[in-house]
């Protein structure tokens, strides 16, 4: 699943977008794929949307986030992040200079 996923993402130098909504990923693919996204060098868009990313898997994103100079969007959505997950990426927002959305 997406732990296999996130091991291979550093070896696709040339991925700029990685839709992934829908897809059951939860608390450990996205813990696997934050910690394979600062590798991602030109990812650009990540689409997470209604994989059952909690407040953990958000705080691990937020953490990476700030080490990902390409990305420009980042989508959320119909996940089951509270306040503790909101307040991380929050946080971690304004020191993504390209992010967009």
């Amino acid at each position: 699943g997406a732990a296999a996923l996130a091991e291979a993402l550093p070896h696709c130098t040339g991925l700029r977008v990685v839709w992934l909504d829908n897809n059951g990923i939860g608390h450990d693919g996205a813990l696997a794929l934050a910690a394979a996204l600062p590798q991602c060098s030109a990812l650009q868009e990540m689409w997470l949307g209604g994989n059952g990313v909690g407040d953990d898997g958000a705080a691990a994103l937020a953490g990476a986030l700030p080490r990902c100079a390409a990305l420009q969007g980042l989508w959320l959505d119909a996940n089951r992040i509270g306040d503790g997950g909101a307040t991380a990426l929050a946080e971690a927002l304004p020191r993504c200079s390209a992010l967009e959305t």
